[in-house]
C-alpha cells in the first residue's frame, strides 16, 4: 500500500463553551501532521495529530450568585482517523470527501479570575477557588467530522499539496462545533 506523510497548518473557528460561562475559544491556529495509507485506488485512511493553544477571555462563569470573569488558556492535543474517498481526478488535481472521528485531550488554565461585581471578601475568594478547582481539569472529548478537499500532485515528484475544509463537532464537556481549514503537503513514502 502507498503511504504519504506530511505537515499541516490550519485555522478553526469554534463555537461552544470552554468554561461554564461565556468562554468561546473563537479563532484557533492549528499545527499538525498526517500519515495517509491508500486502501484502494479511490480510498485512503488518514491518521492525523494536531495541537492548538489559545488564550481567551471569559465572563459569566461560576455560581449565578457570584459570577466570575477573567482570562484563560486552552491547550488541546487531538488525534484523528479519517476515511477519504476520491470524487474526481483532473490531471494532477484530485477532489475528495470523507469523514471520521477523533479524540481530544485538553486542559483549560485560568490565568486570572475575579468576581464580576468586584467583591474581594474571603467568601468570594473561596467561591472563586472552588470554581477554579472544577474548571482547571484535564478533559477528554470525542470529535466527529466531515471533510472535503483537493490535492495537487507536483509533476512526477513524490510531493503533493492539499487544501481541506472540515466541519467539526466536539462532544463532551466542551461541546464545540465549527469549521476548520487546512493546508499542507504530503511526501510519498513508497
Amino acid at each position: 500500500a502507498k503511504r504519504d506523510f506530511g505537515p499541516r497548518l490550519g485555522y478553526a473557528d469554534l463555537k461552544g463553551d470552554l468554561l461554564d460561562g461565556s468562554a468561546e475559544p473563537g479563532k484557533l491556529r492549528i499545527f499538525g501532521c498526517q500519515v495517509k495509507l491508500d486502501l484502494s485506488n479511490a480510498s485512503s485512511l488518514e491518521i492525523a495529530g494536531e495541537a492548538t493553544s489559545e488564550k481567551f477571555d471569559f465572563k459569566d462563569a461560576g455560581d449565578p450568585s457570584q459570577l466570575i470573569h477573567g482570562k484563560a488558556k486552552w491547550d488541546d492535543l487531538a488525534l484523528y482517523a479519517s476515511l477519504h474517498f476520491d470524487l474526481l481526478s483532473l490531471g494532477p488535481i484530485a477532489l475528495y470527501a470523507g469523514g471520521g472521528g477523533g479524540l481530544h485531550f485538553s486542559q483549560v488554565d485560568v490565568i486570572e479570575a475575579a468576581a464580576q461585581n468586584g467583591n474581594r471578601s474571603a467568601s468570594t475568594l473561596d467561591t472563586i477557588d472552588d470554581w477554579l478547582a472544577k474548571a482547571e481539569k484535564d478533559r477528554s472529548d470525542v470529535e466527529w467530522h466531515g471533510l472535503g478537499g483537493a490535492s495537487f500532485q507536483l509533476g512526477s515528484s513524490a510531493i503533493s499539496l492539499f487544501g481541506e475544509g472540515r466541519y467539526r463537532d466536539i462532544t463532551g464537556d466542551h461541546g464545540l462545533q465549527g469549521w476548520a481549514g487546512y493546508a499542507g503537503f504530503n511526501l510519498r513514502l513508497d
